[in-house]
């Protein structure tokens, strides 16, 4: 048993040469495929039916992807995918900053460059200078 199973890891890491193998895009449109699963198993027959072959159609990308010979577009792919959630996560974060300090100060955009800028609350009516463009604008802290 111990001989097959090495035989069987020889051949499959030969057959995977040059595959490009699994990335983060990978890993998304899987877990998505298993997303699907488990929601038409909790659907209507119709309803069950359309996320079964979303499902499949998700497996059948992923296996696109792992087994492709493209390694140049798949990596490109996988870059796209990494900016547009590291744009998520970075947003999120930004909105979570926000969100805990809204009680001690107060934002606001520059009109001018459409910088974020920081006032401490309780201030009054303040005239705000943008530190980035120089642009003098008032706002009520």
């Amino acid at each position: 048993m111990d001989n097959f199973r090495n035989n069987f890891r020889r051949k499959f890491k030969y057959y995977m040469q040059d595959r490009y193998g699994v990335d983060d895009l990978a890993r998304l449109t899987l877990s998505a495929a298993g997303i699907f699963a488990v929601i038409s198993s909790f659907t209507r027959q119709t309803t069950a039916l359309i996320f079964r072959r979303l499902a499949l159609l998700f497996i059948a990308l992923t296996i696109f992807r792992v087994f492709s010979r493209d390694s140049f577009s798949r990596l490109k792919e996988n870059i796209k995918y990494l900016g547009i959630r590291q744009d998520f996560q970075t947003k999120g974060e930004i909105a979570r900053i926000r969100y805990d300090q809204r009680n001690t100060h107060r934002f606001f955009t520059c009109p001018g460059c459409k910088t974020t800028l920081r006032i401490p609350k309780g201030k009054g009516k303040v005239k705000i200078t943008c530190p980035k463009c120089g642009k003098v604008f008032s706002g009520k802290s």
